[in-house]
């Protein structure tokens, strides 16, 4: 395995479904090693630990080969490493 990028994210407020919502799932990526600690990503932000985060969910990877089976079907998004939440 080979880690290509390491991305973390701040909460933000977004309207999901005509509410607000809190979330971390926006991530970007970061220059330089970032520390995994026992119960997640040090300086990325989880809002919703019952599902995210803690020793069994600290890091969401996410494979390379998804990125590029997903950009096929959607070649004109501006893709780039965490936006599907992984660190």
């Amino acid at each position: 395995m080979k880690v290509v990028s390491l991305n973390i994210g701040e909460k933000r407020l977004v309207v999901w479904r005509g509410k607000n919502v809190e979330t971390g799932i926006f991530k970007s990526a970061v220059k330089g090693p970032i520390l995994l600690g026992k119960e997640g990503v040090e300086q990325d932000n989880v809002v919703d630990r019952r599902v995210h985060g803690g020793s069994d969910k600290a890091v969401y990877g996410y494979s390379l080969e998804h990125y590029t089976y997903f950009k096929n079907l959607h070649p004109k998004l501006d893709w780039q490493f965490g936006m599907f939440g992984e660190n």
